[in-house]
């Protein structure tokens, strides 16, 4: 091996330069049963560790006969030295290194360089804390990784453990690394390999010893000689002997301080072993005699009691023990076991001496607090934050919502799903002076006008608000934009409430949930619906089938795809064989077990019409699904509501899988055509009886519903919708009557294009408006919504699709009047559906009549005369 000036390059021993007593660092990351792991020494000058439960420094001495127990904290502690003098032999006062930390790799896969699942890292330090290191596959990664955390730690020694390259390679990656001084022991094909590198600048270090499991360094700083030996024990307990013996063989002419640490791959104690069988891996005796030999005490540690986890098994693998000399000269050394990143294996620190930092740290990680989302200027700190009106345009955020190099997986996930974000945010008008009129979406689809327009739109009109397109009567001012967009999306304008002043803030709200408000539930199903991953119409088909109910939910799950099939098993690593155990062909999907199984393709075939086989075994599972749900889209043989004996079929089907799989005899289906006829007979003899209610989840009784007359001094205004589907038309209407039921006046207006629920707050509203010009002051509004009524009643979130109409009607009602809100079956309200009716062919704006029109008169006198209808209402 080639080394540079000064660095003997033989077994026997090489040499660096001067340490200046600053400290180091052990990084290991081992995975079982090949396992990598790190070692670096490095000095750290401001290091502040301030986790609970700290190592006092203790010494722990091992002795076999004296087992300290399940000690988590701070390992075995059998007794400690108490005033030991830190001078050296000659009298001199030394200050010693400062920190050792031993820290684990990230657990990647390489294909050539250094292998990065087996690859351990660590470094001496004169910062504060350790980062876990990470490597590509050509070391170039690792090179301007190990750059920056030198910079920001200064580190001077760097070790690299079971490294799995040697020869060219090796010292090609060892190159990048910015070191000038390395001792290497090669890696024999895939397995061993240990790197040491550091700086001339700081260190003074000889190597004394190589071996295969460990690198012997004595460390001087003038007069002061001390000693540390990395450790990397093999997994094979056979060849960890050989370690044993070589710690052995040192410790026999050991007078000086002795450090030893690393990754032993053995552990000494039962209780440092968590989880895993008994007849697994134990305590290792050789290791326990070592120890007991050398007079090694165990420094004990803070922090997670295991330094190795990988599933249920968690060990103490790494630790740092020293000699009593050792701990004579640094009696403030303490470790710590640091939380594992990217590896199964944790870092540990050794902190040399306590040191008080007087720099605050300018990098430390951004952690965001969900109290700050409680004081008042939090939206104006985020708003400066951003360095520009945020809130002016959701389109502000595309500049910002970018993928950046080295961002979090938590970064790069949101910048992966802002398109879908960008795509579900919606404007909510409030008072049109944030919204852009032409390139803000607003509309109740989602989209911006805009992308509707019939002509280019003038530059200078496309960044005004909406409020600029207001009439002085506050309605929309249609001579301005009406000429540039089609007739449809007249009609969905025309179903947006114009901005007002009186009117709160512009919202951004989600356009995917009902109340605007986002959740993580509504994006996922947008996401998937926009992938075209979910039939909605399986859906309104599943919720109306008449059947059992344990078989509904069977269908849920067949929706979803979550019958766990040997395909649903294996994807979710329970199996390596995804084939039908059943017939041996194919892979049993969920479609294969119900419908194409040799073993149950024929009983379909006697089930099925031979003219619809073709459509039958055809077609996708979701449609497969909604089709053979809907009754009129197939045909059996058997005269029988094809629905239920498709659902019934499926279900038995599933149950005879299982019941061959698990071999469960005594669930055997000897004749399945006949059972599922038997099922679907029961089930439709219950649903008759259920229809004539000899059976009833509910209680009905039949009730008389007609228009009540209000009390004297009281007006009633009843109000109602209409919308057309095929037209994309909506209207209302609203009739207002005295204690005498005499007609007072009437109202319609055409709304455009919008939700009927909308409409329905629409008619409130303007029945309100009417009422109040009239003069009318004891009003009660009638209406057959339950939703508006209860919506006007209980408080509602900005976002709301209804939030500026209903704030429109509570300034209205705030007014110097007694309004109240009443919901009435549709029964009682049939004047004022006969008026929201024909508004849909009036196509005007708000109309007001005094005298009631012919339509209405029947209607009219229907209501006077107590008129109405009987009808089952649930008690």
């Amino acid at each position: 091996m080639h080394m540079e000036e000064g660095l003997v390059a033989s077994n026997e021993g090489g040499f660096s330069d001067n340490l200046h007593g600053k400290g180091m660092v052990r990084v290991t990351a081992q995975g079982r049963p090949n396992m990598s792991s790190k070692l670096s020494l490095v000095p750290s000058q401001a290091l502040s560790m301030k986790d609970k439960g700290v190592a006092s420094g203790k010494p722990h001495r091992v002795n076999s006969l004296l087992d300290p127990g399940p000690s988590v904290k701070n390992g075995p502690v059998i007794g400690h030295l108490k005033n030991v003098d830190s001078r050296n032999k000659e009298g001199t006062t030394w200050t010693p290194p400062r920190s050792i930390i031993l820290k684990e790799p990230p657990d990647r896969g390489a294909k050539q360089g250094v292998h990065l699942s087996e690859v351990s890292k660590a470094f001496v330090e004169y910062g504060e804390a350790s980062q876990v290191m990470q490597m590509d596959v050509d070391g170039s990664g690792v090179a301007r990784l190990i750059r920056d955390l030198r910079r920001k730690y200064e580190f001077d020694f760097l070790a690299l453990m079971e490294t799995h390259q040697h020869g060219v390679n090796a010292q090609r990656i060892i190159g990048r690394l910015g070191f000038n001084r390395s001792e290497v022991v090669e890696a024999r094909g895939h397995s061993g390999g240990i790197w040491c590198m550091w700086d001339d600048k700081r260190i003074m270090i000889r190597t004394v010893h190589k071996h295969d499991q460990l690198v012997h360094f004595q460390i001087s700083d003038n007069q002061n000689i001390w000693f540390l030996t990395v450790v990397y024990g093999s997994p094979q307990p056979s060849l960890r002997r050989e370690l044993w013996s070589q710690l052995n063989r040192i410790g026999e002419s050991m007078s000086n301080p002795w450090c030893v640490a690393g990754d032993f791959n053995a552990f000494l104690f039962s209780h440092e072993k968590l989880g895993g069988s008994t007849m697994g891996s134990r305590p290792d005796s050789r290791f326990l005699d070592t120890m007991e030999r050398n007079e090694l005490l165990d420094l004990g540690y803070a922090g997670p009691g295991v330094t190795w986890r990988r599933g249920d098994v968690a060990i103490r693998l790494d630790r740092i023990v020293v000699n009593t000399s050792w701990r004579r000269m640094f009696q403030e050394a303490s470790v710590f076991h640091l939380p594992h990143f990217k590896s199964d294996h944790s870092p540990l620190l050794l902190k040399l001496c306590h040191s008080i930092s007087t720099t605050v740290r300018k990098d430390r990680p951004f952690r965001f607090l969900a109290s700050w989302l409680l004081h008042d200027g939090f939206s104006d700190v985020v708003g400066s934050a951003w360095n520009s009106e945020w809130f002016s345009s959701v389109g502000c955020f595309h500049e910002k919502i970018t993928d950046r190099p080295n961002s979090s997986r938590l970064w790069k996930g949101i910048t992966n799903a802002w398109n879908h974000v960008q795509e579900g945010v919606i404007w909510r008008l409030g008072n049109g002076l944030q919204v852009k009129f032409w390139l803000d979406p607003w509309l109740p689809n989602g989209k911006t006008l805009i992308e509707y327009a019939v002509a280019p739109i003038p530059v200078a009109d496309r960044e005004l608000v909406a409020a600029n397109f207001v009439s002085a009567s506050g309605d929309w001012d249609w001579d301005r934009f009406a000429y540039f967009i089609p007739e449809e999306v007249r009609n969905m304008v025309s179903g947006v409430l114009p901005p007002s002043s009186i009117l709160p803030c512009d919202k951004v709200a989600w356009r995917h949930s009902n109340d605007g408000e986002f959740s993580t539930r509504s994006a996922y199903h947008a996401i998937t619906r926009h992938n075209g991953r979910s039939s909605v119409a399986f859906w309104k088909v599943l919720w109306k089938w008449r059947g059992m109910e344990r078989i509904r939910s069977f269908l849920w799950l067949c929706g979803y795809n979550r019958l766990l099939t040997n395909e649903a098993r294996k994807r979710r690593g329970l199996t390596d064989v995804d084939v039908c155990c059943r017939c041996g062909h194919g892979v049993e999907s969920l479609l294969h077990t119900l419908r194409d199984c040799r073993k149950v393709k024929p009983f379909w075939m006697k089930l099925v019409h031979p003219s619809h086989w073709h459509i039958f075994f055809g077609m996708s599972r979701m449609d497969w699904l909604e089709k053979n749900l809907s009754s009129s889209s197939m045909e059996g043989l058997s005269g029988r509501p094809w629905d239920v004996i498709f659902a019934t079929a499926c279900w038995v089907f599933w149950k005879m899988r299982n019941a061959e799989v698990f071999k469960e005899d005594d669930l055997t289906i000897s004749d399945p055509i006949r059972h599922i006829f038997h099922m679907v007979d029961s089930t439709s003899r219950a649903l008759v009886r259920q229809r004539l209610g000899l059976i009833d989840s509910v209680v009905k009784v039949p009730q008389f519903v007609s228009w009540q007359r209000p009390e004297l001094g009281w007006v009633k205004m009843n109000v109602d919708a209409a919308r057309s589907d095929s037209q994309h038309r909506t209207a209302c209407g609203g009739v207002a009557r005295d204690y005498l039921g005499s007609f007072l006046a009437g109202f319609t207006k055409y709304l455009g294009d919008c939700s009927v629920l909308q409409a329905e707050l629409y008619a409130i509203a303007n029945g309100l408006e009417v009422a109040w010009s009239l003069g009318f002051r004891k009003v009660v509004i009638e209406s057959d919504s339950l939703t508006a009524v209860n919506l006007l009643k209980t408080p509602v979130r900005s976002t709301h699709p209804c939030a500026a109409t209903l704030f429109r009607i509570q300034t209205l009602a705030e007014q110097d009047w007694l309004v109240s809100y009443v919901h009435v079956l549709r029964e009682g309200n049939m004047a004022a559906d006969a008026v929201a009716a024909h508004a849909l062919t009036m196509l005007d704006n708000l109309a007001v009549f005094t005298m009631a029109p012919a339509f209405l008169t029947r209607w009219l006198k229907h209501d006077a005369d107590g008129k109405g209808a009987v009808r089952s209402c649930v008690v």
